[in-house]
């Protein structure tokens, strides 16, 4: 043979050239969709919007400059805590989801067909926040067999100052997407928890929809029929006496107010 010949040969035999010719590009990981975490607020709304799109659609991101915009960037508590979660229902590879971290990956699996799933901040981390990247993820069965309930439980603040109040979420933000999505998730608290102790314990049961989400169309505001509230204290506050005056003073309040004046007034105390 040519020395042409013998250098082709040794060429397709080699080791590497063997290797090369046995991958295809579905043993290729996909890129990772970069996320910029400093973009508008620079907050954590980011990170618990993108983690559920990426394990809803199947699509790897980067998050970079995690709450950048924050006084104190990187993942906090209650958002790395979130996002774990979320890696445990896509069973998600993750790296970098730690209390401090400013850049992390996700590259979801599949979507779990319901279970139960907890995630604890150990801080008075916001709960409910933790609930708003979860609740995309549980809303959908995985593709094949019947779908099942989703059962999380989520350990830290129930009730704690920059995130929804565990009652408004249960009482406003999930009655409006029962009403209009027909999304059913249940709530039960367990512990309440408060800034700066943390503590609360709330399971929040999930029921997937049977089918994609239906169209909407919200442009009246409506007419107020009756209003309610809730009065609770805590810690050295909790004494019943605070409770009633704090609730005669709504009443007096919302009372005062000429078009409310004739609607009923219902404030309880727990």
């Amino acid at each position: 043979r040519t020395r042409a010949e013998h250098e082709s040969a040794d060429t397709d035999s080699s080791p590497a050239s063997a290797l090369g010719s046995a991958i295809t590009p579905a043993m290729v990981l996909p890129a990772l969709l970069d996320i910029d975490g400093s973009v508008l607020e620079g907050g954590g709304q980011i990170i618990r919007i993108t983690s559920a799109l990426s394990a809803l659609l199947g699509t790897p991101i980067r998050l970079d400059k995690i709450r950048a915009g924050r006084s104190k960037g990187g993942f906090a508590a209650q958002h790395a805590a979130g996002l774990n979660l979320v890696g445990q229902l896509c069973g998600a590879a993750l790296s970098g989801a730690s209390i401090g971290s400013s850049t992390a990956t996700m590259r979801p699996g599949i979507l779990a067909n319901g279970g139960q799933f907890t995630a604890d901040a150990g801080t008075a981390g916001a709960t409910m926040l933790m609930l708003q990247s979860a609740l995309p993820c549980c809303c959908f069965a995985a593709p094949g067999g019947a779908p099942a309930r989703t059962q999380l439980v989520l350990k830290g603040g129930t009730n704690v100052p920059f995130a929804p109040q565990l009652e408004y979420m249960e009482h406003v933000t999930l009655a409006t997407m029962r009403r209009v999505l027909g999304i059913k998730v249940g709530f039960s608290l367990k512990r309440r928890g408060c800034f700066p102790r943390g503590g609360g314990e709330v399971a929040v049961d999930i029921t997937p929809l049977p089918t994609s989400l239906s169209c909407f169309e919200i442009v009246d505001r409506g007419h107020v029929t009756h209003i309610g509230g809730r009065v609770w204290t805590s810690g050295r506050l909790h004494h019943t006496p605070l409770s009633e005056d704090i609730a005669s003073a709504c009443k007096r309040a919302l009372g005062a107010q000429a078009h409310l004046a004739a609607i009923p007034i219902n404030i309880e105390i727990s």
